[in-house]
């Protein structure tokens, strides 16, 4: 099945998007990678099979200021708005995009191994254990949808029908009479803009099982390590083919806290002859205990 992987970026993302490029195409095997970011990230990204596109021309009118203004006049703090236009990337790609499906999946996340994302001709919807309730309080005034199943849709990863993802559009903006971005941050709680007030997976994921549930396979995820920064540093080859014997798929992200025992383990081969979820159980083991013997 044909399909382009999809990744919004910004510029604290060039490093890793670049590393990831050669994984993604042999994992994940895309018909291309792509990009969209802003103009000035283009230059990152001159490279066989990568598209990259302007964020200000996904979505007609939408852009990073349009967002930020939108979420300064209901908060006057618009410190999540690059976070939420992330996401409206994602959804407004239907727009433009040429083949029936399109992966999105997070700069920051590299896949370890093969995966597939179709069972036959019928895509998977992935799911794992998370629960934020900020996210159906808005999906409930957006469209007057509640959560339909025990677990959630956030993964690292979304494979989207355009035109599943476009009726979505449209039924949100015939229901608010404004552009669908705009019904989104107006539907959001003020208590939440500023933290997370909104999912895309989990609207579009909740959206699919109530109006399209047999257009979908729905899958357990990939077992992968969400704070791979804490334990690995910076992704190297060496690392990622060890962190590859114990997960499917492997994330850096910003905000992760540092392990004490990352310098060890970078310096250590030794320790490389144990299975990463080993040392991140038993480090796992060790803070409990630690935490406990204080209590």
């Amino acid at each position: 099945m044909n399909y382009n992987v999809v990744m919004p970026i910004i510029y604290a993302d060039v490093y890793l998007a670049r590393i990831n490029i050669g994984y993604i195409f042999e994992y994940l095997m895309p018909r291309k990678i792509v990009i969209i970011g802003e103009k000035r990230l283009e230059k990152y990204f001159e490279l066989d099979n990568i598209e990259f596109i302007n964020e200000d021309i996904v979505c007609n009118g939408m852009t990073l200021n349009k967002i930020r203004n939108l979420v300064e006049n209901k908060t006057h703090n618009p410190q999540r708005a690059g976070w939420y236009f992330q996401q409206f990337l994602k959804m407004s790609y239907a727009n433009i995009c040429n083949e029936e499906y399109y992966l999105v999946w997070d700069a920051d996340t590299i896949p370890l191994r093969q995966i597939t994302f179709f069972n036959g001709k019928k895509p998977y919807l992935d799911l794992k254990k998370e629960y934020n309730r900020n996210y159906f309080i808005t999906l409930e005034k957006l469209l007057a949808l509640k959560k339909e199943i025990k677990k959630s849709f956030v993964c690292e990863h979304m494979i989207i029908n355009k035109y599943i993802m476009l009726e979505l559009i449209d039924e949100i903006e015939a229901r608010h009479k404004v552009n669908y971005y705009e019904a989104i941050i107006d539907c959001i709680d003020e208590d939440a803009v500023n933290q997370s007030g909104f999912s895309e997976f989990e609207t579009y994921g909740t959206f699919v099982l109530k109006k399209h549930k047999e257009a979908y396979a729905l899958r357990n995820n990939k077992k992968s390590l969400r704070h791979g920064k804490r334990y690995l540093l910076t992704p190297s080859a060496e690392s990622l083919e060890w962190a590859s014997r114990s997960y499917w798929i492997i994330s850096f992200e910003k905000s992760d806290t540092i392990s004490p025992w990352a310098k060890t383990i970078a310096k250590n081969d030794l320790i490389k002859k144990i299975p990463l979820k080993i040392v991140v159980f038993i480090e796992r083991v060790a803070k409990f205990m630690h935490v406990s013997d204080m209590d």
